[in-house]
């Protein structure tokens, strides 16, 4: 993939998908600046509102070392109701496509048990969630994150007060949504493995947790195909009060089937 200017638009850039290569991202800590993820063949950025209550990302107990793949990174909600935080890949640009080659990705993820009434939404998986970034070069990524679902995308979702405190499974695709129940109670402070296979045709979606199978959309019109553009995204944001809600990622991988 060649680099990107930071001036490109999505449909004046071009990605090779023989050529994207596949990864395995894990939080690194780069002194002076622990707010700057690179690592291997996509960048990721922690982007966050810049006026609501102070939602942040940040690596949590990184030492004093330089690049050595440790901690986890937390993405943190201020607290006003409609504080949001997301931690994105491409910035804000949306280049992945599904439809071309076989899609993995898979992201090891938990939620603080925090006091007050839960009062939030997460989303981890692959979305075109609009992102502003005030300045990218900036290493704290000040910015706006879209609230609520994406218009397209692959993910799992928690919502407290939706389906029980289970984890659902999505496909979406402009107004037509897939929303499977994955029977699975998402627990506070407890990591879940979250990972979903797409089929090259992008007509089959299998969700996992904890490498079990938990559920599958093959709705063609749900599932977003060539035409779409997305990029990995992984977002918490409030829905009300004044709890500040927390989401804590230790890692992240991506595999494209050739």
């Amino acid at each position: 993939m060649g680099i990107i200017s930071v001036s490109n638009s999505p449909s004046t850039t071009t990605l090779s998908f023989d050529g994207f290569e596949d990864f395995l991202y894990h939080e690194s800590f780069v002194t002076g600046g622990y707010e700057i993820n690179i690592d291997n063949q996509v960048s990721f950025a922690p982007v966050r509102t810049t006026s609501n209550g102070g939602a942040s990302g940040y690596i949590d107990n990184p030492g004093t070392g330089g690049s050595d793949y440790l901690g986890h990174y937390v993405l943190t909600t201020g607290t006003t109701s409609s504080a949001r935080v997301a931690l994105c890949s491409f910035y804000h640009v949306d280049k992945l496509r599904l439809g071309i080659k076989g899609i993995f990705f898979e992201g090891r993820v938990r939620i603080w048990s925090q006091s007050s009434t839960p009062n939030f939404r997460a989303y981890f998986g692959l979305m075109n969630t609009s992102i502003l970034i005030d300045d990218p070069i900036d290493d704290q990524y000040l910015g706006t994150v879209a609230s609520g679902a994406p218009g397209n995308g692959v993910y799992f979702y928690f919502e407290d007060g939706i389906n029980n405190g289970k984890w659902m499974a999505t496909t979406k695709r402009g107004s037509s949504t897939t929303n499977l129940n994955t029977n699975v109670t998402m627990v506070t402070n407890q990591w879940y493995k979250l990972r979903a296979h797409i089929n090259a045709a992008a007509t089959v979606v299998d969700f996992y947790i904890d490498d079990v199978l938990v559920a599958t959309s093959d709705i063609a019109n749900t599932i977003p195909g060539a035409s779409d553009p997305m990029k990995w995204v992984f977002k918490i944001e409030k829905t009300s009060g004044t709890a500040t809600r927390t989401l804590e990622i230790d890692y992240i991988g991506w595999r494209m089937v050739r």
